[in-house]
């Protein structure tokens, strides 16, 4: 007897293995995607603070445009997803000593002086595929990633 009950269970762990792989799998792609995800965003903000960074060496820097799109661009090589065009811009702001509060200022009509202070901003922004389409997650996963950082020599 104890022989017959042996050989009606000796399907059981395939149909068992057949029945959770699917889950096992869905899980495990979903984790890559999630690591994938998280690596492409790390890169995308990583390539806009190089690109805020060269531009905010000096003054000439602060304006020169296509070095901080080249300096965004060099950094953003090798990520997964496309990255868009970097949008560098030039922020200047007003210190007011008395109030201790910043105000924005135009950096074209205003010279820099003491209480000007500028700072050099990218933008990069991309997109990335999953590995698998996933209900209730868009297609396309955008992501975008803006760096700021005062120039460092105001008067040079």
């Amino acid at each position: 007897m104890r022989f017959l009950s042996n050989k009606s269970q000796r399907g059981n762990a395939i149909v068992e293995f057949a029945l959770v792989f699917p889950v096992l799998a869905l899980i495990t792609i979903g984790i890559v995607d999630l690591g994938r995800y998280a690596y492409f965003a790390i890169g995308v903000s990583n390539a806009a603070r190089a690109g805020a960074a060269y531009g905010s060496i000096n003054n000439k820097t602060v304006v020169d445009n296509t070095g901080m799109i080249a300096a965004a661009q060099a950094d953003a090589t090798g990520l997964p997803g496309s990255v868009a065009s970097p949008v560098p811009t030039e922020l200047c702001y007003q210190w007011d000593s008395t109030t201790h509060t910043q105000t924005s200022v135009s950096c074209a009509s205003s010279s820099i002086n003491g209480n000007i202070i500028p700072y050099a901003q990218v933008t990069v922004s991309g997109s990335m595929q999953p590995l698998i389409r996933y209900p209730f997650v868009p297609g396309t996963i955008h992501v975008s990633s803006t760096a700021q950082m005062r120039v460092q020599c105001g008067s040079c």
